[in-house]
């Protein structure tokens, strides 16, 4: 049963009504996308097939195997493992990493698992966001959701998983081929997830084994995903993501204005994180404490991007926003426990974020996982 069939669950049980013409501009659009994708798919196989390679730090000669030093990652739940030499680094994190090392070779050439989560306070603690390499909270009706981005480490269970907008379609496509995760959603976006071309389609209709209900919760909000067993199942279909950011090396200073932390609206949802010196993180926040995940590890980022973003009306519900994640607009950088205001930009669906500060140099992540939060203007960062 996805979400849309749940008895009493209104938010999107009915397509709302609109016109013909709507619907023919949608699936035009759909179709267009198509074409461009299939141009670019060339490429992204090619940037998928030489991941290793393109992040390469070595010069390619023979080097005797590297000794390791072992240090504990900024994140609770794991020990990441760093080379004295590193020959690559995480696509999504800029974590450097021994490509020679089998697992991490094949962990390189995998597709990334994305999955829509649920930020209702009914969803919370959610199950397994404390791994996500990134984090994008986008608005919804009034609220905000999660697209959550597992490469790195991959949990067991990840949720509640909740269904698809219009507005997930150009943020997945900065990922290679990801695996999507999600719930359903009403008749006009489900056509067009179905349509889409640049994702690995695992919704709860297409692998419901691989989901299932928490008896602990209530629905909707209690739909669980079995996240490694549907990505073993469904990798091979995927293409591995780009690197997603510019890094600074490991230990280099961050520029900005020293920030305690700060809160953004998004909808009528309130995101606030605060900096940790002792973690190095910024500490997710709900109602001015702490938050964590259903395991009890704290929800933290090593980096969050407020990028503003502008929305209009969903093509295919017009309830919905849509956010134009292609273009450009005024972004606010966390990192390191400063501020750099800048802008960014997106030339087109397949590439990723580019973010510039004030002067128009490019501006340079901590390696680890991050965070980007989407509000439409005039939101802002307020600091404290």
């Amino acid at each position: 049963m996805t979400d849309d069939q749940i008895p009493g669950h209104s938010e999107e049980n009915e397509a709302p009504g609109i016109s013909r013409a709507e619907i023919r501009n949608a699936r035009a659009d759909s179709k267009r996308n198509t074409r461009l994708i299939v141009a670019g798919v060339g490429a992204v196989i090619v940037v998928a097939l030489t991941a290793v390679g393109v992040f390469l730090f070595s010069s390619g000669e023979e080097k005797p195997a590297p000794t390791t030093t072992t240090t504990t990652s900024t994140t609770t739940s794991t020990t990441t493992t760093i080379p004295a030499e590193p020959t690559a680094v995480m696509a999504l994190t800029g974590m450097p990493v021994n490509a020679e090392d089998p697992d991490v070779a094949a962990k390189l050439m995998t597709p990334a698992l994305t999955v829509k989560i649920d930020n209702a306070p009914e969803a919370h603690p959610q199950v397994g966001i404390q791994d996500a390499d990134v984090v994008v909270e986008v608005m919804v009706e009034g609220i905000s959701r999660y697209i959550a981005v597992f490469q790195s480490h991959v949990p067991d269970e990840v949720g509640p998983v909740r269904s698809a907008r219009t507005s997930d379609p150009d943020i997945l496509a900065m990922f290679g081929k990801p695996v999507f995760a999600w719930s359903g959603g009403n008749k006009n976006v489900m056509k067009v997830i179905n349509n889409t071309e640049w994702i690995v389609n695992a919704s709860h209709d297409k692998r419901q084994g691989d989901y299932f209900r928490e008896r602990t919760r209530k629905a909707p909000h209690n739909l669980i995903i079995r996240a490694q067993n549907l990505l073993a199942a469904t990798a091979s279909s995927g293409i591995p993501p780009q690197q997603l950011f510019t890094y600074r090396p490991l230990g280099e200073e961050s520029p900005g204005a020293p920030v305690g932390g700060f809160d953004v609206s998004i909808g009528k949802a309130v995101s606030s994180f605060r900096w940790d010196p002792e973690t190095s993180k910024w500490v997710k926040l709900t109602n001015g404490e702490p938050q964590s995940a259903a395991n009890g590890s704290p929800i933290a980022a090593t980096n969050v991007v407020v990028a503003q973003t502008e929305y209009r009306q969903s093509p295919a519900d017009r309830r919905s926003p849509e956010a134009e994640t292609i273009g450009e607009g005024a972004a606010w950088v966390f990192t390191g426990g400063k501020m750099i205001l800048g802008r960014w930009s997106r030339a087109s669906r397949e590439a990723p974020w580019s973010l510039v500060d004030e002067a128009g140099t490019p501006v340079a992540l901590t390696p680890g996982n991050t965070w980007v939060l989407l509000p439409a203007p005039p939101q802002a960062p307020r600091t404290f």
